[in-house]
């Protein structure tokens, strides 16, 4: 009897939980790997002005996109400033090939619906988040990757947008085997691509025989530096002149074009075959 009166307790607590809403999914933190960099319209402005950002190029993944604010007066987990919506709802930058979003209302706005109410200063950092409609989706389930920009409020009611500097690139390029290969043999082309202030953002190499692609782009990750290698058994007999191009997704660093390196092929020797005929004495069979 007592330990159906329990069970009667604990189901009965369960459903008062449920009905009041205290018990709810929890969702995993978004912290996505940074993929690219956000450009902020108008460079400058106050608390009241309309904010669109432009990403540095596509989303790599997912149907849906958000974004946050983090900074003085919001919470360390960020505050919600474009709600969860289909990529495909938002225009698509020209240039850069990334999408233009309109934050969903005024930083003025954003910071007085704060408890207590934000006193904007400093630097705030808004963070648009790629992902799929109802989960975040991507390798680690935190998202396909986040663009981020900043903006700089030098006055409570005025901003400026944090350029950050443009970094450069340089690539080289290798073989192995090096200087020649024979016709129909493996050469592997490897290119190194290392950054100015020692820190690579991702991006990819398109290897390149004369001025035709060789092989698709090859993906090159963040980091300290980085490589990416294409193998063939496909060239030519003849000379090639052998580049590679480092184009950056994530990150105001420049590209980069490898100085080209000369690379020959040789046909394969020719197998000759020879038949000696004897002659067989007469009556030895």
């Amino acid at each position: 009897m007592q330990v159906n009166r329990l069970r009667r307790i604990v189901a009965g607590g369960v459903a008062g939980l449920l009905a009041v809403g205290t018990i709810v999914a929890v969702a995993p933190a978004a912290s996505a790997a940074q993929v690219g960099t956000l450009a902020i319209e108008p460079a400058s402005g106050t608390w009241q002005t309309g904010i669109v950002v432009t990403m540095s190029g596509p989303c790599p993944g997912g149907t849906n996109l958000f974004a946050k604010v983090y900074g003085a007066g919001f919470p360390a987990a960020g505050f919600n400033v474009v709600a969860n919506s289909t990529q495909a709802s938002y225009p698509t930058d020209a240039t850069t090939g990334g999408k233009r979003v309109a934050l969903s209302n005024t930083m003025k706005a954003f910071a007085e619906s704060q408890s207590p109410p934000a006193s904007l200063s400093g630097e705030y950092r808004i963070e648009l988040i790629c992902r799929n409609s109802l989960s975040f989706g991507g390798p680690t389930n935190t998202g396909f990757g986040e663009f981020n920009g900043k903006i700089n409020f030098t006055t409570p009611t005025d901003y400026v947008a944090v350029v950050p500097p443009v970094v450069t690139t340089s690539v080289s390029v290798s073989a192995i085997p090096a200087g020649s290969q024979v016709a129909g043999a493996n050469v592997t082309f490897t290119a190194a691509v290392t950054a100015g202030d020692g820190s690579l953002e991702a991006g990819s190499v398109q290897f390149k025989d004369g001025a035709a692609d060789l092989g698709a782009p090859q993906a090159v990750a963040a980091g300290a530096s980085g490589t990416a290698s294409v193998s063939t058994t496909a060239l030519s007999v003849g000379s090639h002149s052998i580049s590679a191009v480092f184009t950056s997704t994530a990150g105001p660093q420049t590209g980069s074009t490898a100085t080209a390196i000369p690379y020959s092929i040789t046909a394969a020797p020719v197998v000759t075959t020879s038949v000696s005929v004897s002659a067989i004495p007469a009556g030895s069979q």
